[in-house]
């Protein structure tokens, strides 16, 4: 039974949507048995019949087709506001005057779409954030065969884009999607930094709908990486900190001693040599005791790249760890020496792994995924969570440095 809540039109623009840019994955936030022992075509019909049949709310369908890229395979460009610009009232008005400029996304094709456009709007107080939703026209390289040449020619695509107003964590957030071969999008086209242009153009964007507000730049997160990694690779083995302790004046006065012999009296050489021979017995004392797993922290750090040459450290193997062996002594000596720029994080929630890289950028810091795996949107914002934790840690020390 039709009763016409999709029109011709609608139902060819929300398949073309859907076939370009959504996963299997994706369809279980509305079904979890729509997305079984089905291929893609075969569900997204089964989709907009149960929409026609009203089994499935039409405004609600239009929402979870805003808000379903969010999840999936993004980058997530974390600006920091300076002030707290935004608040709940704000958008609590916002969300009351805009309904009047969000166009329906089930009307949108890249046949009619000529500019970006916002297609929906949520505010999610209990998280105290809201969340945009724009389209964009894009263009991407798409390589067709003619005759025994392969060329590649430009094609108009349809580009989603979520931009979250964190008025909690005092950021935005703008998740996107690193689709391949894209050329631009809106007119915006990737530069050397990947995909950073065109997140500037949504955050720019976002002044027409919350009014100006100032970018600050993110000096904490160098620290917050070095914290995070201290903390994802600690051992958290009682008995290695005890004999590490017992061992650091032996080692102090051996250290000494052979560099008095070579007449080599320098205090930096004495640090030097001392923290090198330190780092090394608390590698064997680790080997021996092992790594406290219960008491880890819920990350696990697979890589470290730092700012200085040779800096940069990387287990390949997916169950692998900078906590222990010679990888552990050598990514403590790399933050020793190197302050960093990329750290790559592993967690695990609900039996799934997931890793992802966070990168230290001028304006912003960058949280993508170093899979192509489907990750839920919330497993990043749990990152950006621990981050903010540790910006608060790292300005109440400086302020009380500053007091004291």
């Amino acid at each position: 039974m039709n009763n016409g809540y999709l029109t011709k039109s609608q139902r060819e623009s929300i398949t073309s949507l859907l076939q370009i840019h959504t996963q299997l994955k994706h369809f279980k936030t509305l079904s979890e048995e729509l997305a079984k022992g089905f291929g893609k075509g075969k569900v997204i019909e089964s989709v907009l019949n149960l929409v026609d049949e009203g089994k499935i709310e039409l405004e609600e369908f239009k929402a979870w087709l805003s808000l379903h890229q969010l999840n999936g395979n993004n980058h997530f460009y974390v600006y920091e506001l300076r002030t707290h610009s935004v608040t709940e009232g704000m958008l609590r008005n916002l969300e009351s005057q805009i309904k009047n400029i969000i166009s329906d996304i089930t009307e949108y094709s890249i046949e009619n779409l000529q500019g970006t456009i916002l297609v929906n709007f949520v505010l999610e107080e209990d998280r105290k954030r809201g969340v945009f939703t724009f389209l964009s026209p894009a263009a991407v390289m798409k390589k067709i065969k003619i005759g025994d040449m392969v060329q590649a020619i430009p094609e108009k695509q349809v580009y989603y884009a979520n931009v979250i107003v964190d008025y909690g964590l005092n950021n935005i957030v703008i998740s996107i999607n690193p689709t391949a071969n894209m050329i631009s999008v809106d007119n915006v086209s990737k530069n050397k930094n990947g995909f950073e242009p065109i997140a500037e153009y949504y955050l720019t964007k976002m002044r027409d709908f919350i009014g100006e507000f100032s970018i600050k730049t993110p000096g904490w997160i160098t620290q917050a990486l070095d914290l995070l990694a201290e903390e994802g690779t600690h051992h958290n083995n009682p008995e290695v900190t005890a004999e590490y302790m017992k061992a650091i004046p032996y080692i102090e006065e051996v250290v000494a001693d052979l560099l008095s012999n070579f007449e080599l009296d320098d205090p930096s050489a004495f640090a030097y040599v001392s923290e090198e021979v330190k780092l090394a017995f608390e590698s064997i004392l680790i080997d021996k005791y092992g790594v406290n797993e219960e008491a880890s922290c819920s990350y696990r750090v697979f890589e470290l790249k730092g700012d200085q040459v040779n800096s940069f450290v990387y287990v390949g193997a997916k169950n692998g760890s900078l906590n222990e062996g010679r990888a552990a002594k050598v990514a403590k000596a790399t933050r020793a020496n190197a302050d960093l720029t990329q750290l790559g994080i592993e967690c695990n929630r609900n039996n799934e792994t997931y890793r992802f890289y966070i990168s230290s950028c001028a304006d912003y810091y960058l949280i993508k995924s170093n899979t192509t795996k489907f990750t839920n949107e919330e497993v990043i914002r749990d990152v950006i969570v621990k981050l903010v934790e540790y910006r608060e840690q790292i300005q109440s020390s400086a302020i009380g440095a500053q007091t004291d």
